[in-house]
């Protein structure tokens, strides 16, 4: 009888583990690890703002630094040269910085790059989607939408995104 009942017991707290783990990795936004549109344009807007007030240079050196105020979660803010098509900020794999980028396209032969160019140029902000490997995943693109905010006044744009 109390061989049952620990067994009984064992099977209860081994559901209820369950229960909890999977709650803990289904539910969207329990986990917090993964970046909301919210934060992507907040987070270009913030981006922005301190190119405006402290310098292109100056702004460069926070978005490439890796612990940084603009690497969150999954995601972090990028910039690009729209006339030379150079990646200018790239946190996570700085080795990327100053490549030409304008004409990279998805696993699917979209041009992507080339479309957030366009956009920044002609509405000045918006969203593009893509595929793209997850930072840290095993290299799969999956599917990606990136926010695209261009500088007043100068021919760069920031763009920051989030993983569907």
């Amino acid at each position: 009888m109390r061989k049952e009942y620990a067994m009984k017991r064992l099977v209860v707290i081994a559901a209820l583990f369950s229960v909890v783990l999977f709650s803990f990795f289904a539910v969207p936004g329990l986990t917090q690890d993964r970046a909301t549109s919210e934060e992507c344009i907040a987070k270009c807007k913030e981006a922005v703002q301190l190119i405006q007030e402290a310098g292109l240079e100056a702004a460069l050196a926070k978005m490439n630094d890796k612990s940084g105020p603009f690497v969150w979660k999954d995601s972090y803010v990028g910039c690009v040269n729209m006339e030379s098509g150079r990646l200018l900020a790239q946190p996570l794999v700085p080795s990327y910085i100053g490549y030409e980028i304008k004409y990279l396209t998805d696993a699917n032969g979209k041009a992507y790059m080339a479309e957030m160019i366009a956009l920044a140029e002609s509405k000045g902000e918006g969203w593009v989607s893509y595929l793209y490997p997850r930072p840290g995943g095993d290299g799969t693109p999956v599917s990606k939408v990136s926010y695209v905010l261009r500088v007043p006044g100068q021919k760069v744009f920031v763009l920051a995104g989030y993983y569907e």
